[in-house]
C-alpha cells in the first residue's frame, strides 16, 4: 500500500491538472437569465411554476395561466420577438463551444449506481464524479439513482457531459452538488432528446436534475426536445436547440450560486378592520444563507376586492450598505410587487403595507411569497398569510335640539343647542350635520360655539326662497357613547316677530343608520313686537391734547328721545381690544364694570324716561403716540328708531415722550463716522436732529443717522432730537439733548531712552517719557529679544537677544495712532560659549580640572563647592584643588568673561575627592553565589593602578588563579568555600613596585 499511494496521487493529480487546463464552462451571454427555452412552444400541464424568465421564437406558451392554477412564470416571457432569438443563437453557440472540447474520460452509458437491493452501500453512496469533460462509450445515456459531482472544494469546478443521443432519467433519480459545486457550471450537451424513462426507477418518486441541458433534438419527428416526468425539478435550465418542450407540474428555478435559505413572515396590528378604517401589515423577509440571494422579490396576492393600499415602507436592516426597492403597484392590473434587489446573509428586510378596509367580509386572507433566482434550501418559509375580519358596521345617530325661549320678543337673544350622539353600536365615518333656520327672522351672534373643538362653517348656503341659511357643521368621526357626543351651541338675535323654525339634521354619515327617524331635531320660538325707542349718546373729552403717560377724562351722556321708555339701557366703552391697546383704564364715576381682559367698560344705566339723561366720567390714560380715537355705544331693549345716534366717537392728539437713545457715542474722535439711534415710537413718524458744529450728516432718516466729526468740532458739542407726531393737528414730543465729548489722537513722543549697545542675555530697562493723552504704548523689539514686561507703558525691561535691531514703540488712544519713535541700530555684545569641564584628577596628579581654551575670552572664572580649595589655575583653563576630606563631594563650575564685560553661562561638573585616593583597600571575603550582590573580589582604588599582577594560592600552595592589571573580577569559578592566600604587586606613582600579602575567603 505504500508503494501504491504515490501512483494514486500521481495519477489524481494528472486527472486534476487535466481538469484545470481543459474543462471550461461555456458563456450563457442571452441565455443567461432564461430557465427554460422550447423554439417550437412550452407546455405546461398542471401547476408548473417557472422561477426565471423562458423564451419561445416560433410556437406558443401553453398552459400557462395562475387564475386557473395552471403554469406560471414568475419572470418575463419572450414569445416570437428579438429577445428570444437572441436567446436561441447564444443557445447554439453554446452547443458549439462544448462540441470543440475534447472529452477528458470516456464513462459506461449509465450515470448513477440504479435502486436496487436496498441499503447496497453502492446505491446508497450513489456514483461519485469530479470535474472534467465526459464522453461516452454509447450513444445514449441513462441516469438511475444517485449522481454526486464533488467540486473538490472548487467553486469555478467544471463538468461537462457530451452525450451523442438521448438522455433518460428514471423516476426518483437525483443529481447532488457537493464541495462547492453550482448547478451552473454543470451542463449536459445531448445530441438527442431529454425524456423520462419508460420503465426502472422508484414508480410516482419525484426526480431531482440540477445543471444546464442544452438539447439539439437531432430533427425528432415529433418535434419533441425535452419533456420532464411529472413532478420532477430542476436546478439549473432546460434549453432546447430545436423543438419543444413539455411540462407536468415541474418546479424550475436558475443554476445559481449554490443556495440560500430566504424566511418571509406577516402579521397584522388588528384582526378586526372596520370599513373605512386602516391596519398595517408588517412583512418580514430574512436571508438565512449561507449564500447571498439575488433578485430577490416579494409578491404579495392582495386582496383588492376588500381592501386598498394606502401606502407601504420599505426598510433594509443588518445591513451596512442598505438596498433600494422598487415596488410595482398596479390597481387595475391587481399587481403589488417588491423588488429587493440582492440579500447578503443575515440581511433583514421589514416591509410595511398599511390598507384601508373597503367592503365587509368574515376572512380575509392576505398572502405573500418570497422569490430569488438562487435556490431556496427550504422553500416551506417562502410562503406566509394573514387573516383578517372586516365585519359589516352600522351606527344610530341621534340628533336633539333645544332652545332656551319658546316665548319672546323682538330683540331678544335665543340660545339653540345642538347634540349629536352615536348609539352605536359602531363608530360613524364622515358625519357632517346641518342646521337650519329662517334669516329673516334671526341673526346669528358671534361664533358658534362647538365642543369638542371641531370644524365649523356658517352660513355655506341661503335658500333665496325660504330665506333660510344652511350651517354646515363638520364632525368626522364619532365614537360611540355619551361622552363621545358633540354639542353645537349657536346665539341669534330676534329681528322679526312670529313663528320662528329651528331645524338640525345629519346631512352625510358614511356608516349605515339603523334608525333615521332620530337623524333630525326641530325646535320653535314665538317673537312678538315690543315698543320702540330711540336712544341718543355723546361722548366729549376734557383736553384735545395730552402727553402720552397723563390722564384724559371722558364723558358719555345717553339721552331717552322717545317716543317710548327706554328699558335695559347700557353705555358700553372699548378702550382697548385684540387689536389696539390705546388707553389704559383708571376710574370711573358713577362706578360701573370695566373687563379687564376685554378691555370694555360697561354701565348698566337701566330704565330712562322719555328726555331724560344719564351721564358718567371715564378716566384713561393713552398708551400710543398720535391720534388716539375712542367709540362708545348704548343699547336697549327696545328697538330704536335711530341707530345711527347710539355711537359716538372722540378723537384726542397724544404727544409723543422725550426719545430714549439706542445707539451713541458720548465720546469721539476727530475724524470719526458715528450713528446716533433713537428708540422708535409708536405713532412718531420721524425725528428731527439738530446737529452743532463740525458734525456733517452723511446719510440716515427716522430714528437713525450717520455723521462724520470733522476738526472744526467743539470739545464739548450738544446734538438735540426732537419726536415728529404722526398727525400734523398734534404737537411735536420734547427734544433730546446728547452732550458729546471730542476727542483727538495723541501727539508723537520725542526719543527712546536706553543703551545702543549691551551684552547679549542682558536685562536692561528702555522708556519714553509719558504722553498727555495716551491710552496704549505698543513697543516692538529684534525677533530674537524677549519682552520681560511692561508692554503697554511708557517704560519696558527686555533680555537682549544676539540679533542686532532696533526698538520702536508707537503711541494710541480711542482717537488713533498718534505716531512711532525707533531707536539707533543696537549691536548685541555675544556672549563666550559655555565651557566643558573635563575631570582629570588622578592618585598620582590630584585633583585636577580643566577646559578648553575659548577665543575672545579674557579671563576665567572657576568655583568649588564647600571643603575643596584651589591651590592654582583661577583665571586660567585648568586648576588643581585640595579637599579636606576624601568623601568630599560638589559641584565645580566656571564662567568665562571677555573683555566687554559680558559673562558666559557657567559651566558645571560633579566633583568628587575620592578621585584622587590612592588607598588600596583589600575586602577579606566575598560571596559569588549568583544573587549579584558581592559576586567578584573587588580592591578599592586598584582600577587606578593598571601596572599590577595578582596571584591567588590555595591551602596546598597550589596557584588557583593569576592576572595582570587585575580587573577586579575574580569570581572564584571552580573553587569551593575555603580562605585563601593572595600576592599583589602594585606599580606606584613614583614608579616603586609594592608587594601586598593576605588572605581572602569564599563564601558560597
Amino acid at each position: 500500500m505504500k508503494r501504491i499511494l504515490p501512483i494514486f496521487t500521481f495519477l489524481f493529480l494528472a486527472a486534476f491538472q487535466l481538469f484545470a487546463q481543459q474543462e471550461k464552462a461555456p458563456d450563457l451571454k442571452a441565455a443567461q437569465n432564461f430557465a427554460v427555452l422550447g423554439p417550437a412552444g412550452i407546455t405546461s400541464t398542471e401547476e408548473t411554476v417557472i422561477y426565471a424568465d423562458v423564451a419561445v421564437t416560433t410556437g406558443a406558451l401553453t398552459g400557462f395561466n395562475p387564475e386557473t392554477d395552471q403554469g406560471r412564470v414568475l419572470r418575463n416571457s419572450e414569445v416570437n420577438n428579438a429577445t428570444a432569438e437572441a436567446v436561441q443563437q447564444s443557445v447554439q453557440e453554446a452547443y458549439d463551444f462544448i462540441s470543440n472540447q475534447s472529452p477528458t474520460s470516456t464513462h459506461a452509458p449509465i450515470l448513477g449506481n440504479g435502486f436496487t437491493p436496498d441499503n447496497d452501500p453502492a446505491v446508497t453512496n450513489g456514483m461519485l464524479l469530479t470535474p472534467g469533460v465526459y464522453s461516452f462509450s454509447d450513444p445514449n445515456v441513462l441516469l438511475s439513482g444517485l449522481l454526486r459531482l464533488n467540486g473538490l472544494n472548487r467553486p469555478d469546478a467544471v463538468f461537462i457531459f457530451k452525450i451523442e443521443g438521448n438522455f433518460t432519467f428514471e423516476p426518483g433519480s437525483v443529481i447532488n452538488l457537493e464541495s462547492g459545486t453550482q448547478a451552473k457550471n454543470v451542463f449536459f450537451q445531448i445530441g438527442g432528446v431529454l425524456v423520462p424513462a419508460t420503465s426502472g426507477g422508484i414508480p410516482g418518486a419525484n426526480s431531482a436534475l440540477r445543471g444546464n441541458y442544452l438539447v439539439n433534438n437531432n430533427d425528432s419527428p415529433t418535434g419533441e426536445a425535452i419533456r420532464l416526468s411529472e413532478g420532477a425539478s430542476v436546478e439549473g435550465r432546460l434549453l432546447a436547440v430545436n423543438g419543444s418542450v413539455t411540462l407536468q407540474d415541474n418546479n424550475i428555478s436558475l443554476a445559481n450560486v449554490v443556495e440560500a435559505d430566504l424566511s418571509i413572515t406577516k402579521t397584522s396590528t388588528r384582526k378586526k378592520v372596520p370599513i373605512g378604517e386602516e391596519v398595517s401589515f408588517a412583512i418580514t423577509v430574512i436571508n438565512y444563507g449561507p449564500q447571498e440571494a439575488t433578485n430577490v422579490e416579494v409578491i404579495e396576492d392582495f386582496p383588492w376586492a376588500y381592501m386598498d393600499v394606502v401606502s407601504y415602507d420599505v426598510a433594509y436592516q443588518n445591513t451596512n450598505t442598505p438596498g433600494s426597492a422598487d415596488i410595482i403597484l398596479d390597481r387595475e392590473s391587481k399587481v403589488f410587487r417588491i423588488k429587493l434587489g440582492n440579500l447578503k446573509l443575515k440581511e433583514k428586510v421589514v416591509i410595511t403595507v398599511v390598507a384601508k378596509a373597503l367592503v365587509a367580509k368574515s376572512e380575509v386572507m392576505n398572502q405573500v411569497s418570497v422569490l430569488s433566482e438562487v435556490k431556496d434550501s427550504n422553500p416551506t418559509q417562502d410562503n406566509a398569510q394573514v387573516t383578517v375580519e372586516i365585519p359589516a358596521t352600522s351606527a344610530n345617530l341621534y340628533v336633539t335640539k333645544t332652545v332656551d325661549k319658546t316665548v319672546a320678543n323682538v330683540g331678544d337673544e335665543l340660545e339653540y343647542k345642538v347634540r349629536v350622539e352615536n348609539l352605536g353600536p359602531n363608530k360613524a365615518t364622515n358625519v357632517t350635520l346641518t342646521d337650519i333656520f329662517p334669516a329673516d327672522y334671526l341673526t346669528v351672534i358671534g361664533e358658534p360655539i362647538v365642543t369638542p373643538g371641531t370644524l365649523y362653517s356658517q352660513n355655506l348656503s341661503v335658500d333665496p326662497i325660504s330665506l333660510s341659511s344652511s350651517n354646515l357643521l363638520t364632525i368626522g368621526t364619532l365614537e360611540v357613547g355619551p361622552d363621545k357626543a358633540v354639542e353645537l351651541v349657536v346665539n341669534a338675535r330676534i329681528v322679526k316677530s312670529g313663528k320662528i323654525i329651528n331645524r338640525a339634521e345629519i346631512s352625510n354619515n358614511a356608516v349605515t343608520d339603523p334608525t333615521s327617524l332620530n337623524n333630525r331635531a326641530t325646535v320653535t320660538t314665538i317673537a312678538g313686537d315690543v315698543p320702540r325707542a330711540d336712544l341718543q349718546i355723546t361722548k366729549t373729552a376734557s383736553s384735545s391734547t395730552v402727553a402720552i403717560g397723563s390722564e384724559i377724562t371722558y364723558t358719555l351722556t345717553v339721552r331717552n328721545n322717545g317716543p317710548k321708555e327706554a328699558s335695559g339701557v347700557i353705555i358700553l366703552d372699548e378702550l382697548s381690544n385684540d387689536l389696539k391697546n390705546d388707553l389704559k383704564y383708571v376710574r370711573s364715576s358713577p362706578e360701573a364694570v370695566f373687563d379687564n381682559i376685554a378691555g370694555v367698560y360697561t354701565w348698566n344705566v337701566g330704565s330712562l324716561a322719555v328726555g331724560a339723561e344719564a351721564s358718567v366720567t371715564l378716566t384713561a390714560i393713552p398708551t400710543v403716540v398720535g391720534q388716539v380715537s375712542n367709540i362708545a355705544k348704548v343699547t336697549g331693549n327696545q328697538v330704536d328708531l335711530k341707530p345711527n345716534n347710539d355711537v359716538s366717537q372722540v378723537v384726542i392728539c397724544v404727544t409723543p415722550p422725550v426719545p430714549v437713545l439706542v445707539a451713541s457715542k458720548m465720546q469721539v474722535c476727530v475724524g470719526d463716522i458715528v450713528t446716533y439711534s433713537v428708540e422708535n415710537f409708536n405713532g412718531v413718524t420721524g425725528f428731527l436732529y439738530n446737529l452743532p458744529k463740525g458734525f456733517i450728516k452723511l446719510t440716515g432718516s427716522g430714528s437713525t443717522i450717520v455723521v462724520r466729526v470733522d476738526e472744526t468740532a467743539q470739545e464739548n458739542s450738544e446734538i438735540s432730537i426732537i419726536p415728529i407726531n404722526i398727525n400734523t393737528a398734534c404737537a411735536n414730543g420734547e427734544p433730546l439733548v446728547v452732550h458729546v465729548k471730542v476727542n483727538q489722537a495723541p501727539v508723537l513722543p520725542a526719543t527712546i531712552n536706553g543703551p545702543l549697545a549691551a551684552c547679549a542675555g542682558s536685562e536692561q530697562t528702555f522708556n519714553v517719557n509719558p504722553v498727555a493723552g495716551a491710552e496704549t504704548y505698543t513697543w516692538t523689539v529684534p525677533s530674537n529679544w524677549q519682552i520681560r514686561s511692561g508692554q503697554n507703558t511708557a517704560s519696558i525691561t527686555v533680555i537682549i537677544g544676539t540679533d542686532p535691531g532696533t526698538i520702536s514703540v508707537s503711541i494710541a488712544n480711542s482717537c488713533g495712532v498718534g505716531g512711532s519713535v525707533t531707536t539707533g541700530n543696537i549691536v548685541p555684545v555675544a556672549i563666550p560659549a559655555v565651557p566643558v569641564i573635563t575631570d582629570k584628577s588622578g592618585p598620582c596628579s590630584g585633583l585636577v580640572y580643566s577646559i578648553n581654551e575659548i577665543p575672545g575670552v579674557s579671563t576665567y572664572t572657576w568655583s568649588v563647592p564647600e571643603g575643596f580649595t584651589i591651590l592654582s589655575g583661577q583665571g586660567t583653563t585648568s586648576i588643581k584643588v585640595t579637599a579636606d576630606r576624601l568623601d568630599r563631594k560638589g559641584t565645580i563650575g566656571v564662567i568665562a568673561n571677555n573683555a566687554n564685560g559680558c559673562n558666559g553661562v557657567a559651566a558645571m561638573l560633579e566633583a568628587n575627592a575620592k578621585a584622587a585616593d590612592a588607598n588600596l583597600i583589600f575586602p577579606t571575603a566575598f560571596t559569588p553565589n549568583g544573587d549579584d550582590k558581592n559576586e567578584t573580589w573587588v580592591i578599592d582604588n586598584l582600577l587606578k593602578f593598571p601596572e599590577n599582577e595578582v596571584q591567588v594560592i590555595n591551602r596546598w600552595g597550589n596557584e588557583v588563579y593569576r592576572a595582570k592589571n587585575y580587573q577586579n573580577d575574580w569570581r572564584a569559578n571552580g573553587l569551593g568555600e575555603a580562605t585563601y592566600f593572595y600576592v599583589l604587586r602594585v606599580k606606584l606613582c613614583d614608579s616603586t613596585t609594592k608587594v601586598y600579602r593576605g588572605y581572602i575567603t569564599v563564601v558560597r
